[in-house]
């Protein structure tokens, strides 16, 4: 396929030859280690560590069929753990190699496919509608635009783009078709960064199960001590040998070590693994299983994990004599139906579903003006046999000023500001008649929740758990959709979270319990997420987080407990 614009320019393969070598390739590097370390590293874990010293004691004291048991009990242990852990992240790379991007790019005056991660910076992509950004890039035309880059900024609603904007890599194109130049790869790239931040969420290597278990083996260890030590005493002083007496306390001392509880903890989890995994639910941490039972916060995403993630039409409001079928008929007649936007998607299915789409067949088009964004409406033209339409949807704003030339636009703007202050994005339809332009209606759209989402936090709290919505949508819609789900009324901007840490050198006792205490946070990017888990965890509560989107994986890494939802992108 020949270039179609002179004046925009790829790379020669030289020139991506070159910047290969200079900044390598459009990937992140994960450091993954392989089985044979993986399966080393549990020995030298606190809690076999606590048997190993059980198993030495019994050879000193030449115990050899307590040695036996203990190295069936020690293998049980490490075994059961390791293998239940390797079935885990196969299923997890299984999921990971599913996605295999590819882009096209302007190469040698050609339009070529290549694979994503053979992206260089400069290079030149054409994406259209469905399309994922393989990479970071800059708008290079004028064109109607709109991405959904919900999965790295939290955002429910698609993003006008214009030219010289930056589309994030993993961002998926609604509307438009364009070419882009690309100006971050891999690591420097937005997913990148939050690949980074991800590294630097290092968790305890000891989780609260372990310390439970471990405290009671040192407790037990430390009371037989003083067992040893009076023991050893008495038997000396009753005359009995000295090796006698050490045999004996070596015995009393490898009694006291609780070397079969780690392997029946074991054993349990592992029936408890295999249950979950019934109801697809992949464990990939044995510990998870047991620090899931002390959570007392949780720390929940919207976009796409406490909603749908898919723009709906909700409640729309008509004027005059206008009817809900006619609202809709003018609203499908101005959408692009053989490529429909998310917007343009949720009108048909809103109207096919209330059956208020049959009209439409009845009329030709005659003339249409698109949406753009300087116009920021449709305009179109049609006919039936018994009737002609002229009409205007777009922008409230923009129609009802042009209604406001033949009438008062100020209910119209007030029922406007109303769905605005709940977070609703509108679109405002209308009619011309008789040289003026009639207000058909209002079609709000957000977001919704999922259908479960409000059941599933009632069942959450009522188990003691505090649940805190995190959203990257702004206050308004993040109000709106906890007053819905039952997720409390206290809400904080990701500003003041700006505030605390900018201004203080650590997060102080108030902040803690300022962020304790709050219910929604609105408008924050991934750093906030990994701020408000880190905190929490700081003020003594076990945490878990759960999301879908790449701006949750820094979030998910650092808590306790991190739960992907169904549909999470791979870096969640």
């Amino acid at each position: 396929m020949q270039a179609h614009s002179k004046e925009i320019k790829g790379l020669s393969s030289s020139e991506v030859e070159t910047m290969h070598e200079k900044h390598g390739r459009n990937e992140i590097e994960t450091k993954a280690q392989s089985s044979l370390v993986r399966f080393l590293k549990k020995f030298i874990e606190p809690i076999p560590l606590m048997i190993e010293v059980a198993l030495v004691l019994s050879v000193i004291a030449g115990k050899w069929e307590d040695f036996v048991i203990i190295s069936i009990l020690l293998a049980v242990n490490i075994f059961v753990d390791f293998f239940q852990e390797e079935k885990a992240n196969k299923a997890l790379q299984a999921l990971k190699s599913t996605l295999s991007p590819t882009a096209v790019v302007l190469r040698d005056g050609v339009f070529r496919t290549v694979d994503a991660s053979d992206l260089v910076v400069g290079d030149v992509v054409k994406l259209v509608i469905g399309d994922v950004a393989p990479a970071d890039m800059m708008l290079l035309e004028d064109a109607y635009v709109y991405v959904d880059q919900s999965a790295i900024t939290g955002e429910s609603l698609p993003v006008e783009k214009k030219k010289d904007d930056t589309v994030y890599a993993s961002s998926i194109i609604q509307k438009g078709k364009f070419l882009a130049r690309v100006t971050q790869i891999g690591k420097d790239s937005s997913i990148g960064k939050d690949a980074e931040l991800v590294a630097q969420a290092e968790r305890e290597e000891e989780s609260h199960f372990q310390k439970a278990v471990l405290g009671i083996g040192k407790f037990l260890m430390a009371l037989s001590s003083v067992l040893i030590v009076i023991v050893f005493i008495a038997l000396m002083s009753r005359g009995d040998s000295l090796a006698e007496s050490v045999r004996f306390v070596l015995v009393l001392a490898v009694a006291s070590i609780p070397v079969a509880l780690p392997a029946v903890l074991s054993v349990t989890m592992a029936i408890g693994a295999a249950a979950l995994a019934k109801r697809n639910a992949i464990v990939s941490n044995f510990k998870s299983i047991e620090e899931l039972a002390g959570v007392d916060q949780l720390c929940v995403d919207k976009t796409g994990t406490l909603t749908k993630n898919k723009i709906a039409v909700s409640e729309p409001k008509v004027y005059g004599d206008f009817k809900m079928a006619d609202l809709f008929t003018y609203a499908l007649l101005a959408s692009d139906n053989e490529n429909r936007s998310t917007i343009e998607e949720a009108i048909y299915v809103y109207a096919k579903k209330n059956n208020l789409a049959g009209q439409v067949d009845e009329y030709k088009i005659d003339e249409m003006a698109p949406f753009d964004p300087v116009r920021k409406m449709t305009e179109v033209t049609a006919h039936t046999d018994t009737d002609a339409v002229s009409i205007v949807m777009g922008a409230p704003q923009v129609v009802i000023k042009q209604i406001g030339e033949t009438s008062s636009p100020d209910s119209f703007s007030h029922d406007v500001e109303e769905l605005a202050q709940n977070g609703f994005r509108t679109l405002f339809v209308a009619r011309k008649s008789g040289g003026a332009l009639l207000p058909v209606g209002i079609i709000p759209l957000l977001d919704p929740p999922r259908d479960d989402s409000k059941s599933t936090i009632f069942e959450i709290k009522k188990r003691g758990v505090d649940v805190k919505m995190l959203t990257g949508d702004n206050t308004a819609i993040a109000r709106f959709i906890a007053n819905i789900l039952g997720v409390g009324t206290s809400i904080m901007k990701s500003s003041a979270l700006h505030v605390m840490r900018k201004t203080k050198a650590g997060v102080d006792k108030d902040d803690m319990e300022t962020i304790a205490k709050t219910n929604v946070f609105a408008e924050v990017i991934p750093e906030d997420k990994y701020h408000i888990v880190d905190v929490l965890q700081k003020h003594g509560h076990i945490v878990a987080m759960t999301g879908d989107g790449v701006n949750d994986a820094p979030a998910l890494k650092k808590a306790d407990i991190g739960i992907a939802v169904s549909g999470a992108s791979p870096a969640a």
